[in-house]
């Protein structure tokens, strides 16, 4: 397996087996490091719509399925972001065009990195902040905070560390040219929503996963984010001089003809571009890493979730949607010169600027699943192994194999033998005189039928965890060596362990709950609101009034 997809790659398929043969909610791996947390753990796409695809089809395919879904939904987000902020429907085209075109989402899909591809909600996001109103305040932070969730079930932190600084940037701008608080409010609405929606999976991952410190210091010169936007070689397996990751990680190719159009929406609309022109730069630099104790991304760095994170040229993915906006600026002020011959040309810079982005990002675009096959349903018994290298999970997992030897940016003790070592005593046995045999085995549920002489130690060949339960027999859950294990008396019984992620009820109570509110809330506002509109007459069309433009430049129409 190439890149990441052993790495994402092992928790999708063995989620997918949990659900379609066992039937259980994917709550733990026994696969990879010997056992570990699989619910709780935050790089784990589980909770979205999308993941039927995995289940109902092979692991693998079902990815193949999501990116046409995804860019699907990156395009009409572009589109809708560029309606709300003022721009045409020529130049929404643009807009929504070249954020999923560019070559970040192929490269990173390649690569095997599935949770950048939660990326593409960004411009429904940005787009709700921007229609705040102070009658919408809790419908739209409700919305928000789905998305939001959304955004985190499907991607951990990732997305939200790197598009951070761009809504920071938004707001702050939204709230200082309307005079008014609500973009904010609704900001932090979405934060509080978010938080209450998510946290069935957000506890549990809290509770697995501390914060980290990782150093960043790394810099990256101009020369090597202009090829990463404007080279032609968009190549995954290049590397380039002087840079410390792969080019997966760097490239973010936008072409002459989408920056081109920027340009032009900056010069003819300045007011209207100027923030997202600001952000731009803004995340140009934080892409440029620590290159001085004051660059944007050293001092960043020094607050938390961004001490945990490294890997500064990301920040070009949101930096390619602000272009995608100013290029949107530009081909709506093209499209209305000298009608009808300016939209006809503005249409065939945007065609233009779609094809050659096409050729250069899709030809990245493939599946490294040829070493994967195709069956869900386990080959043989389950029982660990030892790999000498740390990568082969997922062809490991395929045989119904556990990886001790494994690939993990987690704290992950390797606790367990694999059975192609010299001490290994089998997946389960007894410390102590008597006999042990396998009733059951599966994901979350251990079954056992144990007659002890005397008193005894059950040890399964597992890391231990907190979430494991003995649900049915008599005797003490303890670890053993890092191992899970039971101190048991002596006799006869059936003895079963079953697991469960720590505070998955907490906070499934807590999302619930929220989701209740949310709605309780949402109807209140808007049932209002709905009196309100029926007792006034009706207004005319909202218009983008954050930046009024002179009466000799077009005005554009936001959709609201």
């Amino acid at each position: 397996m190439e890149g990441d997809w052993d790495f994402f790659g092992e928790k999708i398929w063995a989620a997918a087996r949990t659900i379609a043969y066992y039937h259980q909610f994917p709550m733990w791996d026994p696969y990879r490091c010997g056992g570990t947390p699989l619910f709780a753990d935050p790089f784990l796409p589980l909770l979205s719509p999308l993941a039927i695809l995995r289940v109902i089809f092979q692991p693998m395919v079902g990815l193949r399925f999501e990116v046409p879904v995804y860019l699907a939904i990156g395009w009409a987000g572009g589109y809708f972001l560029g309606r709300v902020v003022g721009i045409g429907r020529l130049g929404a085209i643009a807009c929504a065009s070249i954020y999923p075109a560019s070559s970040w989402f192929f490269l990173h899909f390649t690569i095997g990195h599935f949770n950048f591809m939660p990326f593409l909600y960004v411009p429904w996001l940005i787009a709700l902040i921007w229609l705040a109103r102070a009658d919408r305040i809790i419908a739209l932070s409700a919305l928000g905070g789905m998305l939001a969730t959304l955004i985190f079930f499907e991607s951990g932190p990732t997305v939200a560390v790197f598009t951070a600084p761009l809504l920071a940037i938004l707001v702050i701008w939204l709230v200082a040219a309307r005079r008014e608080p609500w973009p904010l409010l609704v900001a932090i609405g979405i934060a509080l929503f978010a938080a209450g929606f998510s946290a069935i999976k957000l506890l549990p991952t809290l509770a697995l996963v501390s914060s980290r410190l990782v150093g960043s210091p790394e810099s990256d010169s101009i020369s090597t984010l202009i090829h990463a936007l404007f080279s032609r070689n968009q190549d995954s397996h290049i590397h380039l001089p002087g840079t410390f990751w792969g080019y997966y990680e760097y490239g973010a190719y936008v072409g002459v003809w989408f920056a081109a159009l920027a340009a032009v929406g900056l010069m003819a609309w300045p007011r209207r571009a100027l923030t997202w022109a600001f952000a731009a730069v803004a995340l140009f630099a934080m892409s440029a890493g620590s290159f001085a104790w004051w660059a944007p991304w050293a001092m960043l760095h020094h607050l938390p979730p961004f001490s945990s994170e490294h890997v500064h040229p990301r920040f070009l993915i949101p930096f390619t949607l602000c272009l995608g906006v100013m290029a949107g600026f530009g081909a709506d002020f093209i499209g209305r010169l000298m009608r009808p011959l300016g939209a006809i040309v503005a249409a065939a810079i945007i065609l233009i600027g779609i094809v050659d982005a096409r050729q250069v990002s899709v030809s990245n675009l493939y599946f490294d699943t040829h070493e994967v096959p195709s069956d869900l349903p386990p080959a043989a018994p389950f029982r660990q192994v030892w790999n000498e290298s740390d990568h082969g999970m997922l062809t490991t997992i395929v045989g119904n194999l556990g990886a001790v030897n494994c690939c993990t940016p987690l704290t992950q003790p390797q606790f367990p033998t694999g059975s192609n070592q010299a001490d290994y005593r089998g997946e389960q046995y007894l410390v102590g005189s008597g006999q042990i045999s396998l009733i059951d085995w599966s994901p979350n549920r251990l079954v056992y039928q144990v007659s002890a002489t005397d008193r005894a130690r059950l040890v399964v060949n597992q890391n231990f965890d907190p979430g494991w339960r003995l649900r049915e027999g008599t005797g003490d859950l303890a670890a053993f060596n890092g191992l899970l294990a039971v101190n048991i008396p002596r006799g006869e019984q059936r003895v079963v362990l079953v697991y469960r992620a720590p505070w998955f009820v907490v906070g499934a109570a807590i999302s619930a709950v929220t989701l209740i509110l949310a709605i309780a809330l949402c109807w209140f506002e808007l049932r209002g609101d709905g009196a309100a509109l029926r007792s006034r007459p009706a207004a005319d069309s909202p218009t983008d009034d954050l930046n009024p433009e002179d009466e000799t430049e077009p005005r554009a129409t936001a959709a609201r």
